[in-house]
């Protein structure tokens, strides 16, 4: 488990991604639009919370200052219908809203039982949760098995975005035929296996275009599993509709 506390003081947007872990969001104060695939933008305000399942398309589009507290945490695939498999809204207490301040202070000094203070709050906020929306261990569809079975396979796809997968070892590694797995792919991601690899390789390319300012683009396309930054800023502009070099130069510019 691991928390981000932050104050945003201007607009702040983040495109639309998913991840392989739960994400637990509470609103201390102003504004937070959550954009969700397929459904209306969610406002959250001082007090709203929501957990966002893993494999669930979401994103940031915030013009008003905001301060939250995001908790990201694993649960095994077989715990996942205890928090449910779709978005979920709750509230939480003034009482837990001061002590997930305090956390923000604490950490922000570093001062000791950081991680242990921020367990507990977690714990206390997944408390009120179950409170407010019960259990979800009856929400299944024909598609359950599959989506706990192709989790620890995104972890895998994740973790070494330069292996170039393909849809046949993906289906080998679930044990599903290629036609089979790609059908179930597109039913619980909404995208083909292709294109998900390609934007896996593509956010880790856009990371480190940020994270490591001096580092050729030649060696990012290379870590990206390209041999070339020809083929690498053809993937790069396809998927985010700018260059490598466009947009290091603009993002490091707003930093």
């Amino acid at each position: 488990m691991w928390f981000d506390y932050s104050e945003i003081n201007s607009g702040h947007q983040n495109i639309s991604h998913l991840h392989h872990f739960h994400q637990l969001d509470v609103i201390l104060d102003g504004e937070f639009i959550l954009t969700l695939a397929g459904q209306p933008d969610q406002v959250g305000k001082e007090g709203d919370a929501w957990i966002i399942p893993p494999l669930i398309w979401h994103g940031v589009n915030c013009s008003k200052p905001f301060r939250w507290c995001s908790f990201k945490f694993h649960l095994a695939p077989q715990l996942w219908p205890v928090c449910g498999t779709s978005f979920q809204r709750f509230a939480v207490s003034d009482h837990l809203r001061n002590c997930i301040e305090e956390l923000g202070k604490r950490n922000s000094i570093q001062m000791p039982l950081a991680a242990e203070h921020a367990a507990a709050v977690i714990s206390l906020c997944l408390i009120e949760f179950f409170d407010q929306c019960g259990s979800h261990k009856n929400e299944e569809d024909h598609l359950s098995e599959f989506r706990y079975a192709l989790w620890p396979l995104l972890e895998k796809i994740q973790s070494d975005p330069s292996i170039r997968w393909s849809v046949m070892h993906m289906a080998e590694i679930l044990g599903l035929s290629t036609d089979h797995f790609s059908r179930c792919f597109q039913g619980v991601i909404g995208q083909t296996p292709q294109r998900y690899v390609t934007e896996t390789a593509m956010r880790g390319a856009a990371a480190k275009l940020v994270q490591v300012p001096r580092i050729p683009i030649k060696e990012i396309a290379k870590c990206a599993g390209y041999a070339n930054v020809y083929g690498f800023t053809h993937a790069f502009t396809k998927i985010f509709k700018i260059s490598p070099a466009a947009y290091r130069q603009n993002v490091m510019h707003d930093i």
